[in-house]
């Protein structure tokens, strides 16, 4: 099955894709990582991808698989050019998964891979959009999930594959809170892919049946 993790170069988020990726062991998984270029230094973030390749290499190297696929970490300003197209018609991908990501994939992108997910970290549907944790932190939500769930036209409508909680803490800022709510983000990418891949034709929750429900642990 082949996999593309897309995200940002925000420095929490790349450090938690890195842990999930070291710690893959699915021979079934072929994993490609494209990174969006926003402030984080050119040096550190190709330091990151390095250390990437070496993993993945030494992975496929062990469970015999195609090693060509390590070459396949790019770093791109842009979801929405045609050059990004391009390789995901190259890779052809089953999954690609958004992690916590800031642009609105084009719908001629989307339909390029098989299962689009999106890694979202706040409870659905009730924070959808961007900046959540702002939000949260507003509105004095202290708990609430990490979610990955479906990607269709809407913004952060799809139905929802897993949940994992959290909470943050009100005397802190937004960016330390953040860093809160993705404590376990490479546990929910883990199992979130481990439910999809294990149960064919998986649906999901769909998020109409929460609207208006104050205690989001009980779909966990």
């Amino acid at each position: 099955m082949k996999i593309i993790l897309v995200s940002t170069d925000n420095y929490s988020v790349l450090k938690k894709t890195y842990n999930f990726i070291k710690n893959v062991n699915n021979n079934e998984w072929q994993l490609h990582y494209v990174v969006k270029k926003n402030k984080t230094k050119q040096k550190i973030l190709r330091n990151y991808l390095n250390e990437l390749r070496l993993i993945l290499l030494k992975f496929y190297i062990l469970n015999k698989l195609n090693t060509k696929l390590q070459s396949n970490f790019l770093i791109t300003k842009t979801t929405r050019s045609n050059d990004y197209d391009l390789l995901l018609k190259k890779i052809n991908p089953d999954i690609t998964l958004y992690i916590l990501f800031d642009e609105i994939i084009k719908k001629q992108t989307l339909n390029l891979s098989k299962i689009n997910l999106n890694v979202h970290n706040a409870h659905l549907p009730d924070f959808r959009g961007c900046r959540p944790i702002h939000h949260l932190t507003n509105q004095f939500f202290l708990d609430s999930l990490l979610t990955l769930h479906f990607m269709e036209e809407g913004i952060d409508t799809g139905n929802i594959v897993f949940e994992i909680p959290f909470r943050i803490k009100k005397n802190k800022k937004v960016g330390r809170n953040f860093i809160y709510s993705i404590s376990n983000l490479d546990l929910l990418i883990k199992y979130g892919l481990r439910r999809l891949t294990k149960f064919e034709n998986f649906k999901g929750l769909n998020q109409s049946d929460f609207n208006g429900e104050s205690n989001y642990y009980k779909r966990y």
